[in-house]
């Protein structure tokens, strides 16, 4: 469970973010909704610990996380621009995050090898693994973005409007396969969109967010 509580963020004399109290039920699907720049980008990277909240508190499953730095929140981010590392493959795109680990949690090495084959799998994107992102479709780096985040076995994935530069089709799939993921998982989600019927079509829950207010139905 994500347990938000007056959460306040700034830049300069703008208020991004005012007073923000919400609560994320664990393994739960939701949807934050709203127009551009209504604070929805900001919340998601002040929740993931990427930008910090002038004031408030953040707690995950009971934990106050609120200055814990992002790698311990046990967090998955994927980012509308996919943030993929081009001169690295598929594979070690998704490897990346277990990599970096401190010594004692990195798996060995067939270890990492049947984590990343999996995710592969799980994404559809077998036999892929020794391609560069240049040489990949939108949706299938897209796919790898999601296969990266998963990798840490997050126990929250969130995702900034990952849908947003693909045409309708891939849309359409990549939709069904993260919603069929995120059951299967059971992970709690907390979605970015502007698009409504999009969030209808994939969350459990819709929270509304405008001018960084929520906006209580």
């Amino acid at each position: 469970m994500i347990e938000l509580v007056g959460l306040t963020k700034g830049f300069g004399a703008q208020a991004v973010l005012d007073g923000i109290d919400l609560a994320v039920p664990r393994g739960s699907f939701t949807a934050l909704l709203g127009p551009s720049g209504s604070g929805k980008t900001t919340l998601l990277r002040v929740i993931a610990g990427l930008d910090h909240a002038d004031t408030g508190t953040i707690t995950i499953d009971g934990i106050d996380v609120t200055t814990t730095p992002p790698g311990r929140r046990g967090i998955g981010f994927v980012f509308q621009n996919y943030a993929l590392f081009g001169h690295l493959s598929v594979f070690e795109n998704i490897a990346f995050g277990l990599r970096v680990r401190p010594r004692g949690q990195r798996p060995t090495r067939d270890e990492l090898r049947r984590t990343v084959e999996r995710l592969l799998a799980m994404v559809r994107l077998d036999g892929l693994g020794a391609r560069l992102p240049a040489q990949l479709s939108g949706g299938q780096r897209q796919r790898v973005a999601l296969a990266r985040a998963l990798a840490i076995t997050p126990r929250i994935l969130l995702l900034d409007e990952p849908f947003g530069a693909l045409d309708h089709a891939v849309r359409e799939d990549l939709r069904n396969s993260l919603k069929r993921l995120q059951a299967e998982l059971g992970i709690t989600t907390l979605f970015v969109s502007h698009d409504e019927p999009e969030a209808l079509a994939l969350a459990d829950h819709i929270v509304r967010l405008d001018h960084g207010k929520l906006i209580v139905p």
